[in-house]
């Protein structure tokens, strides 16, 4: 009985991520990740579709199994339109997932960062450079910037002008097995070996 509770939870997350087999683990997964979407997308306004109710809904379904083949059996529905009406998919959904900038397509990412909603460029060190806040068209939300330099993290502000500061400092060098660290650094621990002496 103590066990049944950890159970759920773990056949819940497993259903969902697509870790566990199970009859409708296809479709539960693209709902939850078409729902996730919308809710970022939102900004967190569509709370029906906040990834905890998600969850809550797909475990309240799972309530009684103990066990493999009860799980089997049990089946699990999860719909997108049963979270959240069409007029709001449809308006969440026209919103545009690229923009030009000097003449190549840049993606845009919906995301939610300490509590609102933003939109993401996926830019190139080259575009993050030469980019200007007259280049941007209007958002109905802030807009961050995230650039990939080399094998680095990528470069994330929520400023262009912070962004230009961070991308003025030296790249790391990249280490012999593949591994960056800042300028400076001799690659072998502990510094440079000192000089030989002769004998």
């Amino acid at each position: 009985e103590a066990l049944l509770g950890p159970l759920v939870e773990a056949l819940t997350t497993g259903l969902m991520d697509g870790s566990i087999a199970h009859p409708d683990q296809g479709v539960v997964r693209r709902a939850v990740r078409d729902l996730d979407e919308l809710w970022r997308r939102s900004g967190g306004r569509a709370v029906e579709c906040d990834p905890d109710r998600v969850r809550a809904a797909v475990a309240r379904q799972l309530d009684g199994v103990t066990g493999w083949q009860s799980f089997q059996e049990r089946r699990v529905v999860l719909r997108v339109e049963d979270h959240i009406d069409r007029p709001t998919r449809e308006r969440l959904g026209g919103l545009p997932t690229t923009i030009r900038l000097f003449g190549d397509a840049t993606a845009i990412e919906y995301d939610i960062v300490r509590g609102e909603g933003i939109a993401r460029l996926r830019l190139r060190e080259g575009q993050a450079r030469r980019l200007t806040l007259d280049d941007l068209p209007p958002f109905d939300r802030p807009v961050w910037f995230s650039v990939t330099r080399g094998d680095e993290a990528p470069i994330e502000s929520d400023s262009l002008e912070t962004l230009g500061a961070r991308l003025r400092k030296p790249a790391p060098r990249a280490h012999p097995h593949g591994k960056s660290q800042p300028p400076g650094r001799n690659h072998r621990r502990g510094g440079p070996r000192p000089p030989k002496r002769r004998r």
